[in-house]
């Protein structure tokens, strides 16, 4: 199942793509998302495709859960990847982005393997309940990219 999603940011497509792109920033946008654990991705430093981390997520059905991640395509500033290898296969959830006269489009493209029959039967359920958990993700990054950044105090000597 592939669903996307699109929406404007007021900032420029590299300032977006430095939030997006490291992990540490989904708990603030990603509502089911609580904390993220770096396991081999830098503190900081350049991302490399393979780098991984820990995500504890809310989940409808188990409640938490951890999931490990990893930078499945790395592109500055034009698309990053996290892939999470689940029951049914490998979830990739890819952010593309490009510039746009209000800022940056970014595009949310996400692929969810459906494997098997229960997921096949539940395959309408789950295209409403991430389409609306696109949306609500894509709004929330939207209010966090608008956020001013601070301005850095001048030195007063």
């Amino acid at each position: 199942m592939r669903q996307r999603q699109t929406v404007i940011v007021p900032c420029p497509p590299t300032e977006a793509f430095a939030y997006l792109e490291d992990p540490r920033n989904l708990a603030s946008w990603m509502p089911a998302v609580e904390t993220i654990e770096l396991v081999d991705t830098p503190e900081q430093g350049t991302l490399t495709v393979g780098d991984r981390f820990r995500q504890h997520v809310a989940t409808s059905t188990e409640g938490q859960a951890w999931f490990e991640a990893r930078i499945y395509e790395h592109e500055p500033p034009r698309k990053v990847t996290f892939a999470t290898e689940g029951e049914t296969g490998t979830i990739r959830n890819a952010f593309i982005l490009e510039p746009h006269p209000d800022g940056t489009r970014i595009t949310q493209d996400l692929t969810l393997p459906l494997n098997g029959w229960a997921t096949r039967i539940l395959a309408p359920f789950l295209w409403v309940v991430n389409r609306s958990r696109m949306k609500t993700q894509l709004e929330s990054l939207k209010t966090t990219l608008k956020k001013p950044t601070a301005a850095p105090i001048e030195d007063p000597a």
